[in-house]
């Protein structure tokens, strides 16, 4: 099985919850990107070094958005549904040789840190990705050391696994701790009974736009330590290297 990463992230744009909702990547949030760079305690276990200036994270996202485009990836930026604040930048990617498993990340500014926002978005996506795609495996991790993210990937559903050593963009190696759930353990566990709303597309048939044969619908940088809210599920439905693997949300 491949990832088909086009239909799921187009998918994913059409996902919310009562709080907030999953936008296309633009190369605008490499602004706010910056600015959360800007607390220690972002970049701490970030696999990248803080960036000297906004032009790189400018750069960051172009390439993200490029890998996007491309069907290397799926990414969306999260935002509040009620003004369109940017909150941060969640992806999934390819995981090792397993086809049948995709890795989540999470950037997350730090005024959103509190409040249940970690642990909502990371949820919302997960239960969106079971829900829109046949991947059969999600696998996070984060260092050790970042209690917010490992108890928060734990609170949200995934299991702790094993220590695995990666290196970072400036070739250092460091421990991360992995976690994971499995279609079938998601589904036992609840989760994914009520946990987004999802938008289907509206066609003006007055105007000749007609829909086209899109096919059937098809049925977490940590978590913040807390539950996730109650959501309802709505009516029918990268040139320089860059580690996406990393899980910081405080």
């Amino acid at each position: 099985m491949s990832h088909d990463f086009l239909n799921l992230t187009s998918s994913l744009q059409r996902v919310y919850s009562d709080r907030i909702a999953l936008r296309p990547v633009s190369m605008a949030d490499g602004w706010p990107l910056f600015e959360a760079t800007k607390n220690p305690l972002f970049n701490k276990y970030l696999m990248w070094s803080k960036p000297k200036d906004a032009s790189e994270t400018l750069e960051r996202i172009d390439m993200i958005a490029d890998a996007v485009a491309k069907g290397q990836m799926s990414a969306v930026s999260v935002v509040l549904r009620s003004t369109g604040e940017w909150i941060g930048l969640f992806r999934f990617q390819p995981y090792r040789q397993f086809d049948d498993t995709l890795e989540i990340g999470f950037w997350s500014r730090d005024t959103f840190w509190q409040g249940r926002f970690g642990i909502e978005v990371g949820v919302l996506c997960v239960a969106a990705a079971f829900k829109l795609s046949t991947v059969s495996r999600i696998v996070g991790a984060s260092s050790p050391e970042n209690r917010s993210s490992t108890h928060g990937m734990q609170l949200g559903g995934l299991k702790p696994g094993e220590i695995t050593y990666r290196r970072t963009e400036d070739d250092e190696e460091v421990a991360l701790q992995e976690f994971s759930v499995t279609r079938d353990e998601w589904i036992r566990s609840g989760h994914g009974e009520k946990l987004f709303n999802f938008r289907s597309r509206v066609y003006s048939h007055a105007r000749g736009i007609r829909p086209q044969n899109t096919g059937p619908e098809q049925s977490g940088e940590g978590f913040q330590c807390s539950p996730p809210p109650d959501v309802q599920i709505a009516t029918p439905p990268i040139g320089q290297k860059i580690l996406l693997c990393d899980m910081t949300d405080g």
